[in-house]
C-alpha cells in the first residue's frame, strides 16, 4: 500500500542519513596483509589513487576506493615504522569528506617520509563537499618534509577546514602547490 511504501522510504531515508563515514587506509603494499607506507621498490614506485585499484585497508581487506561525501581517506598507520612513503597520483576525481595525514615515525622524520599527492592531469579534483576536513597527526610531517599535495591537483568544497591531532606541540606543514582553486570557497 501507499502507507507501507511511505513508510519504508523514510526509514531508508533515516538509514542513510545516520550512516556513520568509512575510514579507509592507503596500503601501498596490497600484498602483505595491513597497510603498508611503502611498496619498498627502489626507486620508489608511484601509486595510483582511483576508483579501481584495491589499495584501501578497510580493517579487514584490501578494498577499492569509493567516492562518497562521507568518505575518509586515511594515510599512514597506527604504529608508525619509519619508511620512504610512495608518491600517489591521483588518476581520477575523488569525492570525500577528509583526508587523514598519520605519524610517519616516532622519531625525527627524514627526507623521502613525507606523504605527496599529485594529479596525473593538471585540474584533477579533490572534492571535499561541505564541511571537509584535512588532518595533520604529530609528526605527520616536519623539518623540510611536508605534506604535499601538487600542482596538477584542485580542492573542491565549501568551508574546507585544517586541523592538527594528537599528543605532542610541535608544528605540521603542508604544502599546497597548486596555482588555483577556483571550486573552493
Amino acid at each position: 500500500s501507499l502507507r507501507i511504501y511511505q513508510l519504508s522510504a523514510a526509514v531508508i531515508l533515516l538509514i542513510s542519513i545516520t550512516a556513520s563515514a568509512q575510514t579507509v587506509t592507503w596500503d601501498s603494499n596490497t600484498s602483505v596483509t595491513s597497510p603498508q607506507n611503502t611498496d619498498g621498490s627502489s626507486p620508489l614506485n608511484t601509486l595510483i589513487w582511483n576508483t579501481v585499484n584495491t589499495n584501501w585497508w578497510n580493517g579487514t581487506a584490501n578494498t577499492s576506493w569509493v567516492n562518497s561525501t562521507s568518505a575518509i581517506a586515511q594515510f599512514g598507520t597506527n604504529v608508525p615504522t619509519p619508511a620512504l612513503s610512495n608518491p600517489i597520483s591521483v588518476t581520477e576525481d575523488i569525492v570525500l569528506k577528509e583526508l587523514r595525514f598519520l605519524a610517519v615515525t616516532t622519531g625525527t622524520i627524514a627526507t623521502g617520509q613525507q606523504y605527496v599527492l599529485n594529479g596525473n592531469v593538471a585540474g584533477r579534483i579533490i572534492d571535499f563537499g561541505a564541511n571537509g576536513l584535512i588532518q595533520m597527526e604529530n609528526l605527520s610531517s616536519g623539518g623540510s618534509q611536508f605534506v604535499g599535495l601538487g600542482a596538477n591537483l584542485r580542492l573542491k568544497g565549501s568551508n574546507l577546514r585544517f586541523q592538527k591531532f594528537g599528543s605532542g606541540t610541535t608544528f605540521q606543514y603542508i604544502s599546497l602547490s597548486m596555482s588555483t582553486n577556483p571550486d573552493l570557497t
